[in-house]
C-alpha cells in the first residue's frame, strides 16, 4: 500500500548525488535539480527546482516530475521507466 503523496519528506531530508555531480531529491524524481560541478550544495538545495517540488508536496499537488513514478508514495498511475 502506498503512502499519501503529502507525506513525502525526501525534498526536506534527502538528496542523491551521482558520481558526475548530478543532484536529485530521490531516485524516482524524473529530472536532475542541479549539479555540484556547476553550483554549490546550498544553491541546489535552496534552488527553484527543490522549492517548486517542496511547494507542490505542501499543497498535496503531484509534481509533474513525480507523476506516475513507482515510488513509495501515491503519485498516480505507474508508468514504464
Amino acid at each position: 500500500m502506498k503512502k499519501p503523496y503529502s507525506e513525502c519528506r525526501y525534498p526536506w531530508d534527502n538528496v542523491q548525488v551521482l558520481a558526475d555531480g548530478t543532484v536529485r531529491p530521490c531516485c524516482w524524481f524524473g529530472k536532475d535539480v542541479g549539479n555540484l560541478k556547476e553550483s554549490t550544495f546550498e544553491e541546489v538545495w535552496n534552488g527553484s527546482e527543490m522549492q517548486d517540488l517542496r511547494q507542490s508536496i505542501l499543497n498535496n499537488e503531484i509534481h509533474s516530475k513525480c507523476s506516475g513514478k513507482p515510488c513509495p508514495f501515491d503519485t498516480g498511475d505507474k508508468v514504464d521507466q
